[in-house]
């Protein structure tokens, strides 16, 4: 595991720097991205920070009561997949979901717990954290 970015953020313009980070791992090649937090901490807000700034200027929602939303950008489908409202992994399969891993999608992936044992390969956790009312953001590779 290795630790690329651990800091507070003062405000929202410091998701900028975050996001270009971000994309760097996509560009080497990463394609899973786990988003972590408790409700409210910015994971939504962040993966929009960093689709706007891969150039998808599409009316961006949050996946919450469809799962899944799929953006076209320069490096093939982006899957941004919120998984806070599924129970189990059965759920998973019945959505399709596996189905956009096996096509090395990227995939930003909110409330990840069901699938954090499966077998991605290189993964990048994006964690967030409320601390003392700031927010601090900690991104980690897992090769």
């Amino acid at each position: 595991m290795t630790l690329l970015y651990n800091k507070y953020c003062e405000n929202l313009t410091q998701f900028e720097e975050i996001a270009e980070l971000v994309i760097s791992q996509i560009q080497n090649g990463v394609r899973i991205f786990f988003v972590q937090g408790k409700m409210g901490s910015g994971k939504t807000t962040l993966i929009h920070f960093i689709l706007k700034k891969i150039g998808i200027n599409q009316l961006l929602s949050s996946p919450t009561y469809g799962y899944l939303n799929t953006y076209n950008s320069p490096w093939g489908d982006l899957i941004h997949a919120d998984l806070y409202r599924i129970d189990d992994i059965d759920q998973l399969f019945d959505i399709g979901f596996f189905e956009y891993v096996d096509k090395n999608n990227i995939m930003f992936i909110e409330w990840p717990n069901l699938v954090e044992e499966v077998d991605f390969g290189t993964k990048l956790y994006i964690n967030l954290y409320i601390e003392s009312d700031q927010r601090r953001v900690e991104l980690r590779l897992i090769i």
